[in-house]
């Protein structure tokens, strides 16, 4: 599967493959793959990886800081 997002100028800001189609949407937590999938059954394997992400305070504020910088 693949699935394509644009911007207003036509351009492609994002090229999704795979399963699920777009991790963006749905109840997949983020996730790609087999992971999206069986997170979104209720069947998250137990490791970290297989959870959604969820970004420290510090890593907020390192794109933050690279954000304003740029």
């Amino acid at each position: 599967m693949n699935s394509l997002v644009f911007d207003d100028a036509g351009k492609v800001v994002r090229w999704n493959i795979g399963y699920p189609i777009d991790r963006n949407v749905g109840n997949t937590g983020g996730l790609g793959g087999v992971f999206g999938l069986l997170y979104g059954a209720g069947r998250a394997l137990p490791f970290p990886e297989a959870q959604p992400f969820k970004p420290s305070w510090q890593f907020r504020l390192f794109q933050l800081a690279g954000r304003l910088l740029s």
